[in-house]
């Protein structure tokens, strides 16, 4: 039964900005981020992959089938950020003397890792970084208070794509690192949140479960 799981948790939604992202031996810079900062209070989340496809014909048969997998397109809803929280994922200039957010109107994203845990029924964890990608423009809804009790979040759309640094141990590029609790587990002394996880130094943060 250990294949066969219910899905039911999300948390510790974390993100990191992208600080050096390259693969220039002269550079000396790699793959560096931030320290991780709690993203959003999630309620839901859904990762939706896209790819392409193609079957090549020889011999009026399939010869090979030729495909790529593209950007993961993450939606995760939560709490409404504050103004300054969502201008920090959003590039939005916050004015040093005053604080006040200034949005010129104009589209120039940053680039994140964003990590969190996901539960099952049987109490397993899924731990996951996608280590870059984007914030879309999230949409926002206010309304007057009323007789109801209805309140308003709201929704994070982050585009994951590969990076361009190549890892090392012949990993390649890298669109996630994910674990799963019945395979893997975090040391002692560490935590997944901490840091970015990268083929880099998962072995530095985790352990096979024996």
């Amino acid at each position: 039964m250990a294949n066969f799981v219910l899905k039911r948790g999300l948390k510790d939604i974390y993100a990191a900005e992208i600080t050096y992202d390259d693969n220039s031996s002269e550079s000396g810079h790699g793959y560096i981020t931030d320290t991780p900062f709690q993203l959003i209070p999630a309620g839901e989340m859904s990762r939706t992959t896209n790819s392409d496809k193609t079957d090549v014909y020889f011999d009026d048969t399939v010869f090979a089938t030729v495909g790529r997998e593209e950007a993961t397109e993450i939606t995760i809803t939560g709490a409404a950020l504050s103004p300054t929280a969502l201008a920090k994922i959003i590039n939005k200039n916050i004015d040093a003397a005053t604080g006040a957010v200034l949005d010129a109107g104009e589209f120039s994203p940053k680039y994140f890792a964003i990590g969190g845990t996901t539960e099952t029924l049987e109490g397993q964890t899924e731990k996951f970084w996608f280590l870059k990608g984007t914030f879309a423009i999230p949409e926002q809804n206010d309304k007057t208070i009323d007789d109801t009790t209805d309140t308003n979040g709201i929704t994070l759309t982050f585009s994951a794509i590969k990076t361009t640094h190549k890892f090392d141990g012949g990993v390649g590029t890298m669109k996630a690192v994910i674990i799963d609790s019945t395979k893997t587990a975090i040391k002692s002394q560490q935590s997944w949140e901490a840091q970015v996880v990268t083929p880099d130094n998962v072995a530095t943060v985790c352990q096979k479960v024996v």
